[in-house]
């Protein structure tokens, strides 16, 4: 079985702005594009995620900020429950089952903000905020920044995802970037028909 790292990339973060990075597409399919990003010094690279919906905007940050049915449609998201919840920020916890390699799991700190005809939702890793479990390897570096926005011109919504994550272990560096190119679309994906179900 083909090694695949979720939004560990199921949902990964390095507080880089997308301008500052070189990005090479890796799939179009005229709903959803993905790209991932020029390598990092740590040899990790980020990738970024753009999707448009004929959906209202509460709906898809509805979705997003659902934690507890990420396990339906985030890649080898094996759990996910909320820890703490305010108005603008949220903490979370997910378990990563992936196969042929340890579980990982993460603590994420998510914080939301009104922008310019939209919402930004910025994650980043808390490893802290939950005792550790022995028998994972908790996920420490993480960043992802989900920015969402209405369209004025044609009323879809835009999605974009700009995330990075460095998994914790040993895992070989190829792996993970081998599945930054595939995750994010099937990420997307998922998402979309989370969105609209």
């Amino acid at each position: 079985m083909t090694l695949k790292l979720s939004l560990i990339l199921c949902i990964g973060l390095m507080l880089v702005h997308p301008s500052d990075i070189h990005w090479e597409m890796t799939k179009d399919d005229g709903m959803i594009t993905t790209y991932i990003g020029s390598e990092s010094g740590t040899g990790l690279r980020p990738t970024r995620s753009i999707m448009l919906v004929n959906e209202p905007l509460e709906k898809v940050y509805n979705t997003i900020m659902n934690i507890e049915r990420y396990p339906k449609w985030v890649p080898y998201c094996g759990s996910a429950r909320v820890l703490e919840r305010s108005d603008s920020t949220i903490h979370f916890y997910q378990v990563l089952e992936m196969p042929m390699v340890k579980n990982r799991d993460i603590v994420i700190r998510a914080e939301v903000e009104q922008i310019a005809n939209g919402i930004r939702i910025s994650m980043t890793a808390a490893p802290d905020k939950a005792k550790k479990n022995a028998d994972m390897i908790r996920i420490t570096d993480f960043t992802a920044v989900y920015t969402i926005t209405k369209r004025q011109h044609d009323n879809r919504t835009l999605i974009e995802l700009t995330n990075r994550v460095d998994p914790g272990g040993y895992i070989p560096t190829f792996a993970i970037n081998w599945a930054s190119k595939s995750q994010p679309y099937e990420t997307f994906s998922n998402l979309k028909r989370e969105i609209i179900r």
